[in-house]
């Protein structure tokens, strides 16, 4: 899975972590934009990590960044125009090879197996909780298991 995000990635001409966050932006509902916070636990890295990710992306003119204005300690990331281009550029290949990861499964098969995935993912989250505290950050907050994650693999 990691080399198909790293081809994805490649078609866009950005790494696989900015391909991850670019993502994440495509995804979001917020016209305003995701916080960086929330991007770090959602892929289980560092704010400094998504920070510098998130500038790199903002000179390639593919994300903009921008104070929250309900939180001024709080920078929040949107896709700009060009982004949502460079997604629309690769889209029949991120189709494509989703089509092929899933073509094998029913409907019924796919739920289910979407149904699993989700479950795992929050048995991941409570087996994280035990090491709280210890240096380690949490993946994911409570509750922002991703939805539908069985059909995001590659997004």
């Amino acid at each position: 899975m990691q080399g198909l995000r790293a081809a994805l990635a490649a078609a866009m001409a950005v790494t696989p972590p900015q391909y991850n966050i670019i993502m994440i932006l495509a995804r979001t509902r917020s016209p305003s934009g995701e916080s960086m916070g929330r991007i770090a636990d959602h892929l289980g890295v560092s704010l400094s990590f998504v920070v510098a990710e998130a500038r790199a992306l903002s000179e390639l003119g593919l994300v903009a960044l921008h104070r929250n204005p309900a939180d001024r300690r709080s920078v929040l990331a949107r896709l700009t125009k060009s982004g949502r281009s460079r997604i629309a550029r690769v889209a029949p290949k991120i189709r494509g090879v989703n089509d092929m990861l899933f073509a094998g499964l029913t409907r019924s098969q796919f739920i289910t197996m979407d149904g699993i995935v989700q479950r795992v993912l929050e048995g991941a989250e409570e087996a994280d909780s035990l090491f709280e505290g210890n240096g380690r950050r949490r993946s994911r907050r409570a509750g922002s298991t991703p939805k539908r994650a069985a059909g995001k693999m590659v997004k």
